[in-house]
């Protein structure tokens, strides 16, 4: 398991994908911990039939633990 110190920036990056005939546009949030202790937010479009990776750049919590790691769109 990945270890990262308190504050740090990392980037989660994501494969979208869009399995409609339609192009779609969206809001996304990845959230670390419940209740929430950092949070990155992204808007981005895929293409109908496609499909797109999706960067969340983020700070590590200051506190030292492990932490769920959620993924809203």
């Amino acid at each position: 398991m990945p270890e990262f110190y308190a504050g740090e920036s990392k980037t989660a990056r994501v494969t979208m994908r869009n399995p409609t005939n339609k192009f779609f546009s969206y809001t996304g949030a990845l959230i670390i911990g419940l209740p929430e202790v950092a949070r990155a937010e992204a808007a981005f479009s895929v293409p109908a039939l496609g499909e797109k990776e999706v960067s969340f750049p983020i700070a590590m919590p200051s506190t030292a633990g492990t932490y769920p790691v959620y993924l809203y769109v």
